[in-house]
């Protein structure tokens, strides 16, 4: 992979097809709404997840998730509301982050449940 964008786009791919193969019904791919996205929004039962997924190729900078701040926590808030307000009806929902990591030989996939975020 030569460039941020396929990477990227590689990680989604890889935790999509993981999460089909664990049970959960993908609604959405790249939900927008204004300036606010969600990555992936999925279903598990009466559980709407909405997802943010993070990739990396080096552990330089360090784990994938750590990159999830305050400010993609909101944006993520934000378009759950906009995505439910459009669906017209409201179900339990929850937020995670899919963390993909890729050492050119092997791909490892962490997901965190249900974080919230106090920093």
């Amino acid at each position: 992979m030569t460039n941020q964008r396929e990477k990227g786009d590689y990680g989604e791919a890889y935790a999509c097809q993981w999460l089909e193969a664990h049970g959960y019904t993908i609604l959405e791919r790249n939900f927008r709404y204004s300036y606010y996205e969600v990555d992936v929004i999925v279903q598990k039962g009466r559980m709407i997840h909405f997802i943010e997924i993070k990739s990396r190729w080096t552990s330089t900078f360090g784990y994938p998730e750590e990159s999830v701040d305050r400010k993609k926590f909101k944006s993520m808030q934000e378009g759950a509301a906009a995505y439910m307000d459009r669906l017209g009806y409201y179900m339990p929902i929850q937020f995670d982050i899919i963390s993909v990591r890729y050492d050119g030989s092997r791909t490892e996939l962490r997901m965190l449940e249900d974080v919230y975020f106090f920093r």
